[in-house]
């Protein structure tokens, strides 16, 4: 299966290019999830808290292993 993997510059001028506007990129899982995976834990209420601080910083947002792009069609 072919396969293709973006950073979040190239994301977020993918879909531009593809004709929508606002976009935004989000790291989903942010940088404390190999911990809570590994950990096994239930309450992931502190990896989600940091998931969310640096969900849109530049420096952090690739420490997600998925990303997500946000915006609307003109």
């Amino acid at each position: 299966m072919p396969a293709r993997f973006h950073t979040a510059p190239e994301l977020l001028g993918e879909v531009g290019a593809a004709g929508f506007a606002g976009a935004g990129v989000f790291g989903v899982e942010g940088p404390a999830w190999p911990a809570a995976d590994v950990s096994g834990r239930q309450d992931l209420g502190a990896a989600l808290r940091c998931a969310r601080l640096v969900e849109q910083d530049p420096a952090m947002i690739h420490a997600s292993a998925h990303l997500l792009a946000f915006a609307h069609r003109l």
